[in-house]
């Protein structure tokens, strides 16, 4: 029995309105209640609120009373961090994290912190975080991801590494020096008629000649190998595209030969006609009545009107 419950039973023996002062618990968490919820560090109920004639000690704010598995009761932090990281501009910045605070006898709370630029991203660097990398790849891991997941679950991000050095996908090592991987003799590429090429990070299937290769759901590759059937499959679509530019081409190369000759027998015609006229083509009317008027201009030669 706590003295709450003692001044509680003691209370209610006096008639309504005799009872003493301290029975109406306005300073029942000032007489002694502050100092006694602050022991229950074990259960975290370290905050008083007065109770009729009374106090109680309650789970401080920014906290909620839990059932433990014993059975007991206990005061568990309430996370305010994930709200936080989406209203409270403090928390919002793109490196930013949050840290939910609780000390025993005070109200929960949490504080947000600002990291500095990553080493992973810093220019000119050989290896960025003491990492290993090469050719354009790195197996330097920014912290920031990390660090606010420990504050949306409750941890403290202060406590993660601000970088790890971890090596890529296709790589092995302890990413201070990684190998590249290959993925060809690790079990891919292994389908029926399937080949299999080495890359650096990487690699890449293909099929065996007279097979083509096709999506497959099924394949732990994503790819299966078919037979070309009847000569057909990528040979022959190259070939047709081939045969259709050389076709396309002929006619186009054709159709300019032909505009190329009429424009020149129209150039050739002009000029000769400066020098010798053609011969004129007979009307309509002549030609009806049945005779032709035929006139050719020679250098030297005068014409009719003495010309």
């Amino acid at each position: 029995i706590i003295g709450s419950d003692v001044l509680r039973a003691i209370c209610a023996g006096f008639a309504a309105g005799t009872e003493p002062g301290v029975c109406d618990g306005s300073d029942a968490c000032d007489g002694g209640g502050i100092a006694e919820c602050a022991l229950n560090t074990e259960t975290g109920h370290t905050s008083c609120q007065n109770s009729g004639a009374s106090y109680k000690c309650v789970c401080p704010v920014g906290t909620i009373e839990v059932k433990k598995e014993n059975g007991g009761l206990s005061c568990q932090d309430i996370n305010e961090c994930p709200t936080a990281m989406q209203t409270v501009d403090s928390c919002m910045c793109e490196r930013c994290w949050c840290k939910s605070e609780h000390q025993p006898g005070a109200d929960a709370t949490f504080t947000c912190h600002e990291e500095p630029a990553s080493v992973c991203d810093v220019a000119g660097i050989e290896h960025p975080g003491g990492c290993w990398a090469e050719q354009g790849l790195s197996a330097c891991v920014d912290g920031i991801d990390a660090k606010k997941e420990a504050g949306i679950k409750g941890l403290d991000p202060a406590e993660v590494p601000d970088h790890t050095c971890v090596c890529p996908k296709g790589f092995t090592g302890d990413g201070k020096a990684c190998d590249d991987v290959d993925e060809c003799k690790n079990g891919h590429c292994k389908g029926d008629q399937m080949t299999c090429s080495n890359t650096f990070g990487g690699h890449e299937c293909g099929c065996e000649d007279g097979f083509a290769p096709t999506l497959s759901a099924s394949s732990p590759d994503g790819m299966k190998c078919v037979a070309v059937h009847g000569g057909g499959g990528a040979g022959s679509v190259v070939m047709a595209v081939v045969l259709s530019c050389l076709i396309v081409g002929g006619i186009a190369y054709g159709l300019y030969r032909w505009r190329l000759r009429s424009y020149m027998d129209q150039e050739i015609k002009a000029i000769m006609a400066q020098y010798m006229p053609l011969e004129e083509e007979p009307d309509d009317e002549e030609m009806q009545n049945g005779r032709e008027l035929r006139t050719v201009s020679r250098p030297g030669q005068l014409n009719s009107d003495g010309y």
